[in-house]
């Protein structure tokens, strides 16, 4: 989540501002404190000079320290008066006359030398045998305080409309983030719907067309694929009845499976291609899945030895599709199970709230690449498609899509000579 928000346009671009704004107050301020020296020079003590200068000789030389102090007091400034046999200040922690860097003050006022530190202005005055340092600028520290922290609060103010305005502005990123990740899913019947940018919906409609141009290749592959299938059981049915019309032996016993073969491969082909439709009917109603899996393998699997460890537990889902999905397990269990290793187990149990069908095998297990693959329509770990191992690669398949439809999960987890296990979890 962090890295996505460092990564995010609109935090980028919150910190280039923020970048700007901070270098945009500090040459502000520098620019100030410059121009604040110079004004001083130029301005200030010109209407001062004369003032300092009263002020002194009220004081005198030597200087009258309970004086100073009452002119310090009533006058709000501060002092520093200096000599061979004198250090005095007004006022405690007053920087004192050596740590400043003094120079002479323009024309006519060389007498005096000024020095600028920390925001106030000193004048130094020599008057008989003592140096007399006024610091000018302490009373309006304070608003000048105040003044700068206003200024900040302002900035900060208007980085912070700033960001609002940027993140209103490409708000529609996420509108698109969030469409183009609904069709990378499968949903490419909802249109992307982008009213506050021109270029936004130029590029919202963009996507909306390629998605309404994919939707339309797979619509029609589909009808193909539909059509084909339908067209074939025809003369399927046909051979079906010629071969029961000839002499049984091994030629006709062979065409039959052949013809079986392919009426299964059909009839597979077509139910994938329903459940993967997105709003897929499910026929569902309550039963109790251990009842249902005792039914499959006395069907199917009567004499596979199957270990069954079931819980009775109810679950309302689509009762044909839960049979084709827990054949079509166990089938693939048994297959690749060796006839000297343990039997296949199916468990169904509850756990957080979820019903867990899970089917266990003790065969040679499958190889950590093809475990990304084994659920692809037609895919088959057995490359050569020997007649021994059986199959369309539309098992798994199948399962999968069956899973999906009842919002369910299906995990594989496998290990090579030691067997496979398959976990779906209904919610």
């Amino acid at each position: 989540m962090l890295k996505q928000f460092r990564q995010s346009l609109i935090t980028r671009l919150m910190m280039y501002f923020l970048i700007a704004g901070f270098l945009f107050v500090l040459l502000f301020a520098l620019n100030i404190a410059h121009g604040l020296k110079v004004h001083f020079k130029q301005e200030i003590l010109p209407n001062i000079a004369q003032y300092l200068e009263y002020v002194t000789q009220d004081i005198g030389s030597p200087p009258d320290l309970q004086k100073a102090r009452q002119l310090t007091e009533d006058l709000s400034f501060e002092l520093t008066i200096k000599g061979a046999d004198l250090n005095w200040q007004s006022h405690e922690n007053t920087i004192s006359i050596n740590q400043l860097q003094l120079e002479a003050a323009p024309e006519p006022y060389q007498k005096y030398q000024v020095a600028h530190h920390l925001e106030n202005n000193y004048v130094l005055l020599q008057h008989g045998d003592y140096e007399y340092l006024y610091i000018i600028g302490k009373p309006f520290k304070g608003a000048r305080h105040k003044r700068s922290l206003g200024l900040i609060m302002i900035i900060i103010f208007s980085m912070l409309m700033l960001f609002f305005l940027i993140r209103l502005s490409l708000k529609p990123l996420k509108v698109i983030g969030t469409g183009v990740r609904n069709i990378a899913e499968g949903d490419l019947e909802s249109p992307i719907v982008v009213k506050q940018s021109t270029e936004f919906n130029r590029l919202a409609n963009g996507i909306n067309d390629m998605a309404l141009q994919i939707k339309s290749m797979l619509e029609g592959k589909q009808q193909l694929l539909l059509a084909i299938s339908h067209e074939l059981r025809s003369p399927l049915t046909r051979a079906k009845v010629n071969i029961a019309l000839l002499e049984e032996n091994a030629m006709t016993q062979a065409l039959q499976d052949d013809v079986n073969e392919m009426e299964a491969l059909i009839g597979q082909i077509l139910e994938s291609e329903r459940l993967n439709q997105r709003h897929a009917v499910l026929n569902k109603s309550e039963f109790y899945l251990d009842q249902l899996v005792e039914e499959v393998i006395s069907s199917y699997f009567a004499d596979a030895g199957v270990t069954c460890e079931l819980e009775s537990l109810k679950i309302n889902a689509d009762k044909t599709r839960l049979i084709l999905l827990i054949k079509n397990l166990l089938d693939n269990a048994i297959k690749y199970t060796e006839q000297d290793s343990q039997p296949p187990v199916i468990r169904v149990y509850e756990k957080n709230t979820s019903i867990i069908i899970e089917v266990s095998d003790s065969g040679c297990g499958i190889e950590a690449d093809e475990l990304d693959n084994i659920t692809q329509a037609f895919y088959r770990i057995d490359k050569a498609r020997q007649r021994s191992t059986g199959g369309f690669g539309l098992g798994l398949y199948l399962c999968q899509l069956i899973v999906s439809a009842h919002h369910a999960k299906m995990n594989i987890s496998s290990e090579h000579q030691a067997g496979t296990l398959v976990k779906v979890s209904f919610p």
